[in-house]
C-alpha cells in the first residue's frame, strides 16, 4: 500500500486533503507533507523485530540468510534496511 499511497500523495497535498493509510509502512511516507498520517508501525521497526528474532532463534550472528524482495517502493526500502540492520551486529 506504500507505493499506492505515496503516489496519490502529491494529489491529497494540492488540494489539502487528509489521506490516512493504515497500511504504509514505508519510513517515506508520512515525510511527503503534511496531510499524509499513519496508523501503524515503521517497515524498519518491522525489520528489526525480525532480524532480532532470527538472530535469537537460530543462536548465531553469522548464519546465511535468503530473502525474497518486490520490485517496489516498500521492497526496496526493506532490503536496505535488512542490509542494514544484517552488517551493523
Amino acid at each position: 500500500a506504500s507505493g499506492v499511497t505515496m503516489a496519490a500523495s502529491p494529489t491529497y497535498e494540492e488540494n489539502k486533503l487528509v489521506l490516512i493509510a493504515p497500511s504504509s509502512s514505508h519510513p517515506d511516507y508520512s515525510k511527503s507533507g503534511k496531510y499524509l498520517f499513519r496508523n501503524n508501525t515503521l517497515t524498519t521497526m518491522e525489520i528489526g523485530a525480525m532480524v532480532d528474532c532470527m538472530r535469537q532463534k537460530m543462536g548465531r550472528n553469522d548464519a546465511k540468510v535468503g530473502v525474497l524482495q518486490l520490485k517496489n517502493d516498500w521492497g526496496v526500502a526493506s532490503w536496505a534496511t535488512i542490509q542494514e540492520m544484517l552488517k551493523t551486529d
